[in-house]
């Protein structure tokens, strides 16, 4: 079996209605990862506008944010808590390298903003996500 590396931007945009969790939804290529490579979030000065042609939040709010992965099947367990800072672009940081990472629940992972003074509607969480998916027989 051949193994893919993929690469796929994520975004989670805030809607009209601020709070402080954000779910990343439906999200169909990353359900067939087999294994997380890398995660890596942005902020407006690496990219000042998202595919939506929203803003992106601003680094104040990622270093108020956190990502909370949930496992996917089983218990369903959170398996990281990581701030977003830690993983932001300009750190040149990210979860790599996880060999035993379980793979992710996306519909049940979180952002969590610990406090929302500086988030504005519409604007969005950008993520760049590298992966591994089988490829098919």
């Amino acid at each position: 079996m051949e193994i893919n590396a993929r690469t796929e931007v994520v975004e989670v945009n805030v809607g009209t209605s601020i709070t402080t969790a954000y779910n990343f939804g439906q999200l169909p290529q990353l359900r067939e990862a087999t294994k997380i490579v890398s995660i890596e979030a942005y902020d407006v000065t690496q990219v000042a506008l998202s595919r939506l042609n929203k803003t992106v939040i601003s680094n104040t709010v990622l270093k108020k944010s956190y990502l909370e992965l949930v496992e996917r099947g089983g218990a369903g367990a959170v398996i990281a808590t990581v701030p977003l800072m830690d993983i932001s672009k300009q750190t040149a940081a990210s979860i790599i390298d996880q060999q035993d990472f379980p793979t992710i629940d996306w519909e049940k992972s979180v952002i969590r903003v610990a406090e929302t003074t500086g988030l504005n509607a519409n604007e969005s969480f950008i993520f760049k996500v590298k992966y591994i998916k089988a490829a098919r027989k």
